[in-house]
């Protein structure tokens, strides 16, 4: 028989074995319960030794120890089947001692509780590792042995003086209890807090759902299946110059490829030579006078400088030509000497062959001299072609140098037409 319904005796999982309900037909209640009317003890296998003082109960390790059968460790938290067993009293507090087998071996440790330092002392069996600190420092209820309370009832300035001590601790915490009950005044309304919380979170959910949507547009376009990292500022940095300077050109090197096309431009041409307006955009771009006047001179030498060279090559080949109708005006002049005298020793019957000999060596005389004339002209054209590039080049201004320019072409051509 059941006595009672379930929901009116508030039955209970856990109370299965030790609150038994059923009564059987041959139950007999002047025996007492039913424990007893079956000869078996409430707690079962637990109280197997209970006529020995032993109650078996689950003890949890207060502490890092060490075995000293297997010399394992056995951290703080570990939990055993100990047989508890009560050896003694400190005043009216009874002192207990829980013996235990270890997991890892045969070894068998006893460890027993110490209520005069709140603390347990390791009896057999185990090495605790010393992690111990002052519970005054640590903010924890020192306890008050029984001496200082005896003098606290007996001696008047010693208990002033303790008292002034409470005092002082109490002054101390005053601000640790107030920080406490600020935190408890903005704690109490929950729900606020709730709401609060829940609001942060929904909008860095969104911030989260849109980077990483932007994070997919951009792997999908990229066909690439790996993990993003987060956009950092140095990230930033590079992409901006990246887009930034992406021309294939600066703006410097366009200013030096104007100027080197400048500088390939011919100095004789009049119309380049006049038309200025490649020079001022250059110029333009220089507000100091000191820096339009070194960009003059500039110009003006790299301009010089080649037609120089072409000039100074000129210049050689007409002094080779010079040396070379030099040369053989000497050798013409020898042998006509030469000729002469041949013709001085011979007889006076060749003497109209000696004025057809002595005719063609003065025409090849007289057309000599003409070259070495011309050669010379050619030289000192060249010479003054010279001397007037190099008066440009030291010259402190551009219009100086192309009027010198001019002057020389018109007096180039004045010289070609005579």
């Amino acid at each position: 028989l059941f006595v009672g319904s379930r929901s009116c005796l508030g039955f209970k999982m856990g109370e299965r074995k030790g609150t038994n309900k059923y009564y059987p037909p041959d139950y007999d209640p002047r025996k007492g319960g039913l424990n007893k009317w079956q000869g078996v003890h409430a707690l079962r296998e637990r109280a197997r030794k209970l006529h020995m003082g032993i109650l078996i109960i689950r003890f949890e390790m207060p502490f890092n120890v060490w075995c000293e059968g297997c010399e394992n460790h056995i951290g703080m938290g570990v939990r055993y089947n100990a047989e508890k067993t009560k050896v003694g009293n400190f005043y009216s507090t009874p002192i207990f001692q829980f013996r235990m087998k270890c997991h890892l071996c045969d070894n068998y440790f006893e460890i027993r509780t110490d209520p005069k330092n709140f603390d347990y002392e390791i009896i057999s069996g185990l090495r605790r590792q010393e992690k111990r600190w002052d519970m005054s420092q640590n903010d924890q209820v020192v306890p008050v042995d029984r001496e200082t309370s005896n003098k606290l009832s007996t001696d008047a300035m010693y208990k002033l003086e303790h008292s002034e001590l409470d005092h002082a601790k109490l002054k101390s915490a005053l601000p640790q209890l107030d920080q406490l009950e600020t935190f408890q005044k903005r704690w109490k309304d929950d729900f606020a807090l709730n709401q609060e919380l829940r609001n942060v979170f929904r909008t860095r959910k969104k911030e989260i759902n849109n980077e990483k949507a932007v994070d997919d547009a951009l792997l999908k376009k990229s066909s690439l299946d790996i993990e993003l990292l987060k956009e950092t500022e140095s990230d930033r940095k590079l992409a901006s110059m990246i887009t930034s300077y992406r021309t294939v050109s600066t703006g410097r090197e366009k200013h030096v490829a104007k100027l080197l096309e400048i500088e390939q431009r011919d100095i004789f041409d009049k119309e380049k030579a006049s038309n200025s307006s490649d020079l001022s955009l250059i110029v333009g771009k220089f507000e100091k006078p000191q820096q339009i006047q070194k960009l003059e001179q500039c110009v003006l030498v790299s301009r010089n400088r080649e037609k120089i060279s072409k000039l100074d090559q000129q210049l050689d080949k007409c002094v080779q030509a010079i040396k070379g109708a030099v040369r053989c005006k000497g050798i013409v002049d020898a042998s006509i000497r030469k000729n002469e005298d041949i013709i001085a020793g011979n007889s006076l019957s060749m003497s109209d062959e000696r004025s057809l000999f002595c005719s063609e060596l003065y025409e090849k005389r007289s057309h000599n001299d003409e070259h070495v004339e011309q050669h010379q002209m050619q030289a000192d054209k060249s010479a003054r072609g010279v001397a007037l590039l190099s008066t440009m080049c030291e010259s402190n201004s551009l219009s100086t140098g192309l009027d010198l320019l001019q002057n020389y072409a018109t007096a180039s051509s004045e010289s070609s037409s005579e």
